[in-house]
């Protein structure tokens, strides 16, 4: 996936959206150019939610992630909902 997608490979932006000590999911933002990724990832054995600030949250689409995933826009902004063990990466389309 890398090869095919700038804002995946290591020289693109990277913006931290939700980092918080002793807290998941991590969610961060890959980008180059006009492509951009929103990635979560999950790695504890419970669920786990947090809230981004995400202007057109709603144009985002899953490209790969783990069942039950999802990112719901809430006004400018987007909740990110992660079973135990999960990781997802949606595509602003």
């Amino acid at each position: 996936m890398r090869n095919e997608n700038a804002a995946l490979k290591p020289d693109a932006g990277y913006r931290v959206l939700y980092c918080e000590r002793e807290q998941v999911p991590v969610v961060y933002e890959r980008f180059a150019g006009t492509q951009h990724f929103l990635v979560a990832v999950n790695p504890r054995a419970v669920a786990a939610q947090c809230n981004v600030a995400l202007p057109h949250a709603d144009a985002y689409e899953l490209l790969k992630g783990s069942p039950d995933v999802s990112l719901e826009s809430v006004s400018g902004a987007a909740t990110v909902n992660m079973p135990p063990v999960s990781f997802g990466i949606w595509e602003l389309h």
